[in-house]
């Protein structure tokens, strides 16, 4: 009996000892997840505290977009109506690809309706 007795205990104690082991990486292992996970948080953190202050930065440029913006989009739309009235100018939009703005509504033209040269018909010959 005690033979049987002796090879229980040291086999406990290997699994024992196996299972400190592990336990022991699994530590590890979880305090470098905890130590990355901080040190990401960190990174994140500081990246948005920068982009804080580029922000405050660009503040002044934003807002003189805004107020250009104001100035060239019906400056833009004219260019779209003379455009389509002169064939000619065709191929100059399409070169800088200038488009109707979505935000600016095309005023009607007030006067002569917008009719190409090409489509007017003839005057008849004076006798």
């Amino acid at each position: 009996m005690n033979d049987f007795e002796s090879k229980t205990t040291s086999q406990g104690q290997e699994v024992n000892r196996a299972s400190v082991g592990v336990q022991y990486q699994l530590n590890w292992l979880q305090a470098g997840l905890i130590l990355l996970s901080a040190l990401f948080t960190f990174c994140v953190w500081l990246q948005v505290h920068y982009l804080g202050i580029e922000r405050a930065n660009l503040q002044p440029f934003f807002q003189s977009y805004d107020r250009d913006k104001q100035a060239v989009d019906p400056l833009l739309a004219k260019i779209v109506e003379y455009g389509r009235t002169h064939t000619a100018f065709a191929p100059i939009m399409l070169r800088y690809n200038i488009t109707v703005p979505t935000n600016v509504a095309v005023a009607p033209t007030v006067g002569k309706p917008a009719v190409p040269a090409a489509a007017k018909p003839a005057a008849p010959p004076k006798k």
